[in-house]
């Protein structure tokens, strides 16, 4: 199925605009001690925004999804849904994946870059006791 440029004018940008504003919300809840915070849903109602944002991506899902229904059955709708769903976890996984060798990546440069400095204000003391000469009492060598 190829998607033409009258599919993209289909598209309901202000459902993206509430999808867009929820997250953002949630991001803003998220944040402690945030005046922010004040203009969400959170200290206005019973739920937060995660529940509007659940709600207007299923209303999305349907607009999507739900001419094929009568033309082609549950099973085709399903699988679309499903194949959909799937793409999204693993772009999901590939980002958490970025993230977690970055971060390991920045660590190591950091401890690498610790190690370094104590290594070089250590000179002269013995190299079991690194932690000790940062302090004012010199350490005795024989």
């Amino acid at each position: 199925m190829k998607a033409s440029f009258e599919d993209a004018d289909r598209r309901d940008l202000r459902l993206d605009v509430c999808r867009g504003l929820a997250l953002w919300f949630i991001f803003i809840d998220h944040i402690p001690d945030n005046s922010l915070s004040w203009f969400t849903l959170r200290n206005y109602g019973f739920s937060d925004v995660s529940e509007v944002f659940v709600f207007v991506s299923g209303y999305t899902c349907m607009l999507a999804y739900g001419a094929t229904l009568p033309e082609e059955g549950w099973r085709t709708v399903a699988v679309r849904a499903l194949r959909r769903g799937w793409e999204i976890y693993a772009a999901f996984l590939l980002v958490v994946l970025f993230y977690v060798a970055l971060v390991w990546v920045v660590a190591s440069a950091i401890s690498m870059k610790r190690t370094r400095a104590s290594s070089s204000a250590c000179r002269g003391r013995p190299s079991f006791t690194p932690w000790r000469c940062s302090s004012r009492r010199s350490i005795q060598t024989s």
